[in-house]
């Protein structure tokens, strides 16, 4: 029997096509339901989903009722659309995907075919506009400027968090093209928090000063230590408690801690203990995600999945020393950094396992092993065999599944906590 492709299996096919005028037509046909809740949108490299987390966890411990579109999932689709911390169910998800796509159905052929992330953007606006609820935060798919959730004319803020090299096929080849693709979601007089450093913020700056868009750059951000469930850290002379793990976290915070500031300015009642309290219980799978199964089995989940995100979790585990090492379970797209981003994690872990990500752009890691230096390096093609190895190699010790979101996804199903990513 064929198996028949589903409406986003379908999408999928056409590939990544920026632009906006097929989400443009698509939101037009459904009403506009972009313009029916406040909104905060965020842009960046690294760090999107995080502040997305933690922005949604502190004004949800004030009492608001917030909705989250967020990209990619893990697991289920269903992940990207959360409201109030609860996803979306299948059968509405289901419902929307079939009115969405039968409308696209009726677009002018000329706009050539609708993307499956321009299908799951229209998806988010018109369930997220029939919900009641009092803010939609939306992060950036890809870049911004052109980026399908760029259709909202008047977010009540904007952020762009740190800036590094990723997509430079489509982005740009220098942190400065990729600061302007980011800055392209950034609004005539409407505020921007940004975590970018350097060129990348002077790029910034220069746009929002033509919008006459006020830019407050995130304070400074300090990890101070680690702990089980929440690590220590000082944003702009405070301390908090912060459940999203490793160092890099910190600067996120600061973002997220801004972000509520200008909120506050704007007539939200964020108390201080509803900051305390959301940054505390802020959860962000697939980023420093410590999981451990029943048999006790410690695990790492990180998508970290360039180099700049490789290095934070680098150092991350760095700050997290064990005796007896630590087992790493990689694999890597093929158009990223392959090399140089095992490269950047292998220091951390006593035994290497290198597998291919099950995605079709995923590298098949026999293609690189030879070139690699590890004292005790496995290569397993097949994922799930690798992860078994992983398993087997680790003999108790910490394993850390890193490389690429797909991998981490796919390992997360394996271990069946796919109804706990929320």
């Amino acid at each position: 029997m064929t198996h028949e492709p589903t409406l986003l299996e379908s999408a999928l096919r056409h590939g990544i096509r920026p632009g906006l005028e097929r989400i443009t037509a698509l939101l037009d046909m459904l009403g506009r339901p972009q313009d029916r809740h406040p909104v905060v949108h965020v842009a960046g490299t690294n760090g999107k989903g995080s502040v997305c987390a933690l922005l949604a966890s502190m004004l949800e411990a004030a009492g608001y009722t917030v909705g989250r579109f967020t990209s990619p999932h893990l697991v289920s689709y269903r992940e990207r659309f959360s409201l109030g911390g609860i996803l979306i169910s299948q059968a509405e998800l289901d419902a929307e995907l079939k009115t969405v796509a039968d409308l696209a159905e009726t677009l002018d052929p000329a706009l050539g075919p609708v993307t499956e992330f321009e299908l799951l953007t229209a998806v988010a606006f018109n369930w997220f506009a029939k919900q009641p609820m009092d803010l939609l935060i939306l992060e950036v798919g890809l870049g911004g400027r052109l980026d399908s959730t760029n259709v909202v004319d008047r977010p009540v803020m904007s952020a762009i968090t740190r800036i590094a090299l990723d997509h430079t096929a489509l982005l740009g080849n220098t942190v400065e093209a990729i600061a302007r693709e980011k800055a392209g979601i950034l609004k005539a007089g409407v505020p921007v928090v940004t975590g970018a450093e350097g060129s990348a913020l002077d790029e910034i700056r220069a746009i929002a000063a033509s919008l006459g868009a006020p830019v407050q750059v995130a304070p400074a951000a300090d990890w101070l230590s680690a702990g089980p469930c929440a690590d220590r850290v000082r944003v702009a002379g405070v301390d908090y408690d912060l459940g999203l793990l490793g160092a890099y976290q910190a600067r996120n915070a600061a973002i997220a801690l801004e972000l509520v500031a200008g909120l506050r300015a704007r007539g939200y009642a964020v108390s201080d203990e509803a900051v305390r309290q959301g940054l505390a219980v802020a959860c962000w799978p697939g980023r420093m995600d410590r999981r451990t199964t029943p048999d006790g089995q410690v695990y790492w989940l990180d998508g970290a999945h360039n180099m700049d995100g490789v290095a934070a979790l680098a150092a991350a585990l760095g700050d997290r020393p064990m005796p007896d090492g630590r087992v790493l379970l990689m694999g890597v797209l093929a158009d990223k950094e392959p090399k140089e981003m095992i490269a950047g994690l292998a220091p951390q872990a006593r035994t290497l396992v290198l597998t291919m990500p099950p995605h079709d752009r995923g590298l098949d890691p026999r293609k690189l092993a030879h070139e690699l230096d590890h004292p005790d390096l496995h290569v397993v093609p097949d994922w799930e065999e690798a992860l078994a190895a992983a398993r087997t190699l680790a003999a108790g010790r910490e394993i850390v599944v890193a490389g690429s979101l797909y991998l981490v996804g796919a390992v997360y199903g394996a271990l069946g906590v796919a109804g706990r990513l929320s």
